[in-house]
């Protein structure tokens, strides 16, 4: 993730909501960051449950969820439990050294710890373990965001109203509520009176309705507001009871505060901010531009980081509470192959785990749960 990641963290970019980084545009904006400085890139509501399960043809065994034929290679399994780095290029998605064929084109996905969850060109978004491949709701086709914790995955589901969904892809079930969404919302963050997935804690999902940042635990239906004055970029990220988030009136401002509330924490100068780490310990993030690190959210203090010589190198994922994946470009062009490593957050240290595996040409998507365009 780097200033020129952020044009998709932030969604920004001609008017359209972006959230992660944007591996294309780290290449697409290269040459202009050359030119002009680089700036930008890397109360209780009732909720309906719902049992989705639509399949299509399984890759491995047959059948959908819970289908005794179904076959799941152990070793994803392993590799998916462990939150093993993994990546997708055109409908093929490689985690820790297997690959397996989803059947479409991966345009943005998630991993879980079960399998990926992932959208296509059409807006619909599928769950896919290395057997089966599951169609399990739609998100906005030109735009999508996907959130992630756990076994859970999170998106604001098109429609008037839009609705927000949480879908355990361990069980096979669905959250869906549209919440106080009203008609003619946007599903998209930078659009007008926009509903937006937030983040996901657990059972909590962070929301945006039309009535402002809420927490909706989905257990129980119950949503909480926070800022009735909150936008669609409010919230960065929220883990273990902590969330990131920019202070009110400080949206022009260098800081980010992680506390538990969002009038409470631990400022931070950073320009924008990206994940936390399952613990809530560490969060990635940029005080400066092309320069993603990772901070104590307790001190404020950036850890360790070695470039390894790369023209980008940047933290886009946590492994564990103490490890991340980080992307590597040799040089910010669209041929250019990328390297993904594995990085240790006290020493910095970060070792190789698959080298050239595919170019943003290629179409190269990592789970960051956006659309690399």
């Amino acid at each position: 993730m780097t200033g020129l990641l952020t044009d998709v963290m932030h969604e920004r970019a001609e008017g359209l909501e972006r959230t992660a980084i944007d591996v294309a545009d780290i290449v697409r904006e290269g040459d202009k960051r050359v030119r002009r400085r680089r700036t930008v890139v890397l109360g209780g509501a009732a909720a309906l449950t719902l049992t989705v399960a639509v399949a299509v043809p399984a890759l491995v065994g047959g059948g959908g969820p819970g289908d005794d034929t179904t076959v799941i290679d152990p070793d994803l399994a392993t590799a998916f439990v462990a939150h093993a780095p993994s990546y997708a290029v055109g409908s093929e998605v490689t985690v820790d050294g297997t690959t397996f064929d989803v059947g479409r084109t991966v345009r943005a996905y998630v991993q879980t710890d079960v399998g990926v969850v992932f959208s296509d060109a059409e807006g619909i978004v599928w769950a896919a373990n290395g057997a089966d491949v599951t169609e399990v709701g739609t998100v906005n086709a030109k735009v999508p965001r996907l959130v992630v914790d756990g076994p859970r995955v999170g998106w604001v589901e098109r429609g008037d109203p839009p609705a927000f969904v949480v879908y355990d892809q361990s069980t096979g079930e669905a959250v869906r509520d549209p919440l106080q969404n009203t008609e003619g919302m946007s599903d998209v963050r930078d659009g007008q009176d926009a509903a937006v997935m937030y983040a996901i804690d657990g059972d909590v999902a962070y929301v945006k309705t039309q009535q402002g940042a809420a927490a909706w635990n989905t257990a129980t239906g119950d949503l909480t507001f926070l800022d009735t004055e909150a936008d669609g970029f409010t919230i960065t990220d929220a883990k273990n009871g902590l969330i990131s988030y920019r202070p009110a009136g400080a949206e022009d401002e260098q800081v980010i505060r992680v506390g538990r509330t969002l009038d409470s924490g631990t400022e931070i100068p950073l320009w924008t901010a990206y994940d936390l780490s399952p613990d809530g310990r560490y969060l990635m993030g940029e005080a400066e531009s092309d320069d993603v690190r990772v901070f104590d959210t307790g001190t404020g203090k950036a850890m360790p980081k070695d470039d390894y010589g790369y023209g980008y190198f940047g933290g886009y994922q946590w492994i564990d509470a103490e490890h991340y994946a980080a992307l590597g470009f040799r040089e910010p062009f669209e041929s250019d192959l990328v390297d993904i490593l594995s990085c240790t957050v006290v020493t910095g240290v970060c070792t190789p785990v698959a080298e050239d595996v595919g170019s943003t040409g290629d179409g190269l998507a990592i789970p960051i749960g956006v659309y690399n365009s």
